[in-house]
C-alpha cells in the first residue's frame, strides 16, 4: 500500500485534495468551516513558495538567456509574451468582476465593528498559526 502511494506524484496529490475538499464543502458545508485553518494555512504555504522560486527562475535564467547568441531577441520576445498575457488576464478579471458584481446585496457591519483594529499584531485565535510561517520565510523578502 504504501509503494502505491509514494507512485502518486505531488501534482496528483494536490489535485486529490482539492477534488476532496470540493466534495466536503458540498457534503457537509458546516464542518468544511471548522477546516479553514487549513485551507488558508496551505494557500500561505503556497505563497511562500512562489516568491523564491520566481526570484531563482529570474536570477537563474536571465544571465543564461542573455550570453546565448539569440538571447536579445528571446528576451524582447518573452517581454511581449509578459506583457500581452498580463494585460489579457487582466481583462478577463475586470470583465469577470464586472459581470458577476460580487459584494452586491451583502450589508456591511455596524460601524462600530467596522472601525475596530486589533491592537499590534494580535490576530484573532483561529487565524493565529496561519500567518506565522509565511512571515517568518518571507522576512527577507519583504511584504
Amino acid at each position: 500500500m504504501l509503494k502505491i502511494l509514494r507512485r502518486i506524484s505531488l501534482t496528483q496529490w494536490i489535485l486529490i485534495a482539492m477534488a476532496v475538499g470540493v466534495v466536503i464543502g458540498w457534503l457537509a458545508p458546516e464542518f468544511s468551516q471548522s477546516l479553514r485553518v487549513v485551507s488558508k494555512t496551505f494557500l500561505r504555504m503556497i505563497k511562500l513558495i512562489i516568491v523564491p522560486l520566481l526570484f531563482s527562475t529570474l536570477v537563474v535564467g536571465s544571465p543564461a538567456t542573455v550570453t546565448t547568441s539569440g538571447g536579445g531577441r528571446l528576451a524582447l520576445r518573452s517581454v511581449i509574451y509578459f506583457e500581452i498575457v498580463t494585460t489579457l488576464a487582466l481583462a478577463i478579471g475586470l470583465v469577470a468582476v464586472n459581470l458577476s458584481r460580487p459584494g452586491t446585496g451583502s450589508r456591511s457591519p455596524p460601524r462600530r465593528f467596522r472601525d475596530r483594529t486589533w491592537p499590534g499584531r494580535c490576530r484573532p485565535s483561529k487565524d493565529a498559526g496561519t500567518h506565522r510561517p509565511a512571515e517568518l520565510f518571507r522576512g527577507g523578502f519583504g511584504k
